[in-house]
């Protein structure tokens, strides 16, 4: 959901043309461009310096983000999915755990049908499919160590 469209009533958010968000109100405060061309650049800036501070973590053994990948054997969205991490982990420094469920009940009965399952710092971020640039958007954005309660 857009985030103007909470200002707008019910009415108005289905007038709005399908697949189309309808124009905010007159009086909605807009950035200035300054605001917005510093937040991409410190956007961009952010997300690039921490994948590198992540490496840099991971050599100084100080704490990193951590990835776990569910998986069965025989599964090719598994295998896919432990490629794309696992050629992303040298680029992004975040510790990577592998946990095959295929003998475990219970892990069985959560996960296999989202196979395969990434979490990220103990949130799921991916199932099924893992997109390269979203995983990197995923760990760069995410602050070392942070669990989500």
């Amino acid at each position: 959901m857009s985030p103007l469209l909470p200002w707008l009533g019910k009415a108005a958010r289905s007038k709005a043309p399908a697949g189309q968000s309808p124009a905010p109100p007159a009086n909605a405060r807009r950035p200035k461009m300054e605001q917005v061309e510093a937040a991409s650049w410190a956007s961009r800036w952010t997300k690039a310096a921490s994948a590198s501070y992540s490496l840099a973590q991971l050599q100084a053994g100080e704490s990193v983000t951590e990835v776990v990948l569910y998986h069965a054997s025989g599964c090719h969205l598994c295998e896919r999915a432990r490629r794309v991490v696992g050629g992303l982990r040298a680029e992004l420094g975040f510790s990577l755990t592998e946990i095959d469920i295929t003998d475990d009940p219970e892990l069985e009965a959560r996960y296999r049908e989202w196979l395969p399952v990434v979490e990220v710092d103990g949130e799921r971020a991916f199932t099924y499919y893992v997109h390269e640039d979203a995983f990197r958007r995923k760990v760069a954005t995410q602050p070392p160590g942070a669990k989500t309660p």
